[in-house]
């Protein structure tokens, strides 16, 4: 939170397979980034924070907090231009408020049931902090990532087995991404993909933070080795000095 409040971009990700405790993890983390952010924005000067909550469910991109009977997933917005974000976005009004708008968005998350997890988040959800000052402005994203495990673990068919494969899809370019910013490459592959080119702001400069979730059971030894192999490429990740988005005056 510090980093963001002086002008860098970062990203906490929770990573892991199904059940193993990513979004739970993430509720607590939550509560505690919107207390520090609400707590030290009060030092700065003319501050507005500001948050987006969306999921990418099957490729598509919906904003959570627009979900209805007519769009139970949410609005989806439109990322055909690829060189521009435009998210909806809630202003803030204090720590009550935000936590009440992510809860909402978790509530409207897409989920299903399969072999390992009767109630399987089957999305990514993606919460955004905006923060603006005079200072200039900085994102914080907080990402709860759907399940990783394989299709034969869950022993799913039909559209489950395409929102996994969906699923496996955006992981595998996430981990294309983290293993070019360790390895220090010229370029990073962050359009190949709607999870990756939704981050794309912490991979250059920005701090990606990663939490990997593991289960005890035995019959899930793949998946954890799975998890902690890319946990050991997440830590050699090297992040650059912090740059401010200047704000321009009107």
């Amino acid at each position: 939170v510090d980093n963001v409040l002086h002008g860098r971009n970062a990203s906490m990700i929770m990573y892991g397979q199904t059940g193993s405790g990513k979004t739970y993890t993430m509720n607590g983390v939550s509560r505690l980034v919107v207390e520090q952010l609400f707590k030290m924005s009060m030092f700065l000067t003319n501050v507005t924070i500001h948050v987006s909550c969306t999921q990418i469910y099957i490729n598509q991109l919906y904003d959570l907090l627009s979900a209805s009977p007519k769009h139970p997933r949410g609005v989806q917005i439109d990322t055909r231009n690829k060189s521009y974000k435009a998210f909806p976005q809630t202003q803030l009004r204090d720590v009550e408020h935000a936590l009440e708008l992510i809860k909402t968005a978790e509530g409207n998350r897409a989920k299903g049931s399969h072999q390992l997890n009767q109630f399987s988040s089957r999305s990514h959800s993606i919460v955004c902090f905006t923060i603006s000052h005079l200072r200039g402005k900085s994102k914080l994203y907080l990402v709860d990532l759907a399940g990783s495990e394989r299709a034969k673990k869950t022993k799913v068919t039909g559209d489950a087995f395409e929102e996994g494969k969906a699923v496996n899809n955006s992981l595998l370019s996430l981990s294309k991404c983290i293993q070019a910013m360790a390895d220090h490459a010229d370029y990073i592959p962050a359009r190949e993909n709607l999870l990756t080119w939704c981050l794309s702001d912490c991979f250059t400069g920005g701090q990606v933070s990663l939490v990997c979730c593991c289960s005890p059971a035995a019959n899930c030894d793949d998946e954890t080795r799975y998890t902690l192999s890319f946990a050991d490429v997440a830590r050699q990740v090297k992040i650059a000095r912090a740059t401010y988005e200047v704000m321009k005056e009107v």
